[in-house]
């Protein structure tokens, strides 16, 4: 078990105690990871790179981390960042998590109507801009946000990348 072996290289006795509280890195998230992950207080889990073959050993370690309190998802699914593929990881957040960044998942105004009301820090919009995600774009105009962008009554921090003026309103898969 990875604390086990970080304190057995430490100048310490067996008296102390290592805790993994936060995990950060660009690796493929395997049923093996998983559960390890799933053995440590996590309260921040940070992966560069989520690919479709990761989603069900994610989904499965969320449904057991119950100190998470941020979740950070970049590069999304590139091949296909739909909220459908989303789903699952918004449904398997623990109570605990607070905040969510997503680089990118689309529509995102579908995929905010899943965040669990527990969420307060939410990202990344983008707002009057066309950003390139992997061959798709990534944007809404201000009156798409208006009209189809659920409220969220504890939301306190809202992350956006805004462009400079007018924007059409892609079409997504």
């Amino acid at each position: 078990e990875l604390p086990v072996a970080i304190r057995q290289q430490l100048p310490f006795d067996d008296s102390l105690v290592v805790e993994i509280r936060s995990l950060r890195g660009a690796f493929p998230f395997t049923t093996r990871l998983a559960r390890a992950v799933a053995s440590w207080p996590l309260r921040r889990l940070c992966l560069d790179d989520v690919e479709e073959e990761s989603l069900p050993p994610l989904v499965d370690a969320l449904r057991l981390l119950r100190d998470l309190e941020w979740l950070s998802l970049k590069e999304f699914c590139p091949d296909e960042p739909t909220s459908a593929r989303l789903d699952p990881i918004l449904a398997a957040l623990p109570p605990s998590c607070m905040r969510l960044d997503i680089v990118h998942a689309l529509p995102l105004s579908r995929v905010a109507a899943g965040v669990p009301e527990t969420v307060y820090s939410f990202g990344t919009l983008v707002l009057m801009a066309e950003v390139f995600y992997h061959s798709r774009v990534v944007g809404m105009s201000l009156g798409h946000l208006d009209a189809h962008f659920p409220k969220m009554a504890l939301l306190r921090s809202l992350r956006a990348i805004i462009g400079p003026g007018h924007y059409e309103q892609p079409a997504w898969p």
